[in-house]
């Protein structure tokens, strides 16, 4: 009886003993001594992965962050593909047609939209009012009695946003040519934009930007649809590229999308200082 009972207690030890081993173990791979640091799963993935080619869509139509081949999503995966030999087989498309992307893909989402655990949060492009004279709104009331572009696909978000807003006509608009024309023949007074992704419209036409709505944005995301580790260390490397690469990245594509859509020499480039804007 009482072997029975000291056998039984070697197999209860032995058991807890397993589990905790089993738990440490656990805590090894996946616990590292910050959240950009990788763990032993995520290096062994990427020493597993280093000659493959993943496919990855490209959004190709968004000034500073993805535009004719240039950008800070083309620059994050440079550095992503300098820094551990993984290799990107990027597929452009226009934002306007985002059907059939890649398991991983740039995108771009209404504010409304809810992340989900594959994607990861790049920047929120939020919405402002932009007219042909430098007028002043200081709040949403001082649009009243005016009338206010908007594109079909933005329709509801800016609807959503005025919803306090009295007399103001909304305008709606398939194309931003569209609206364009309607401002310049004075048809409507003000249009309703994201401030990034068209930037170069607003430079290139000589718009002012006379408010700031904080309340509505896009998101640009990235997805990784097909792979947890993989999503888990471009999650990493994001952080590592914002602290390393970001502002001095963000600062290049922002001059040179001013200096194209302004119309900018070389010779004048020479001339700004890049901390002025």
């Amino acid at each position: 009886m009482k072997k029975n009972k000291k056998l039984n207690r070697i197999v209860i030890l032995s058991i807890i003993a397993l589990i905790f081993t089993i738990s440490l173990v656990i805590f090894i791979l996946n616990y590292t001594k910050d959240s950009s640091s990788f763990s032993i799963i995520e290096k062994n993935w990427i020493s597993s992965h280093s000659n493959n080619v993943i496919d990855v869509s490209v959004y190709n139509d968004v000034p500073i962050y993805g535009q004719d081949g240039e950008g800070i999503i083309f620059s994050y995966l440079e550095e992503f593909t300098n820094a551990y030999g993984i290799e990107f087989n990027k597929v452009s498309y226009l934002t306007n047609s985002d059907s059939n992307l890649k398991n991983v893909s740039f995108r771009i989402l209404d504010f409304n939209q809810e992340l989900t655990d594959k994607d990861i949060l790049i920047y929120k492009d939020y919405y402002v009012i932009v007219g042909i004279e430098a007028d002043t709104i200081n709040d949403i009331s001082d649009l009243k009695d005016k009338t206010l572009g908007v594109l079909d696909s933005d329709i509801n978000n800016v609807r959503y946003y005025l919803n306090d807003g009295k007399d103001i006509k909304i305008m709606s608009n398939k194309t931003f040519d569209d609206m364009l024309k309607l401002l310049n023949d004075k048809e409507i007074e003000y249009m309703a934009i994201p401030s990034n992704l068209y930037l170069d419209e607003i430079l290139k036409n000589n718009l002012n930007v006379v408010y700031h709505i904080s309340e509505i944005y896009k998101k640009y995301v990235l997805t990784v649809d097909n792979d947890k580790t993989l999503k888990s260390i471009m999650n990493k490397f994001d952080m590592i590229y914002v602290d390393n690469y970001k502002e001095e990245k963000y600062k290049e594509f922002f001059l040179d999308t001013f200096f194209k859509n302004k119309e900018i020499s070389e010779v004048e480039r020479m001339n700004y200082n890049s901390s002025s804007y």
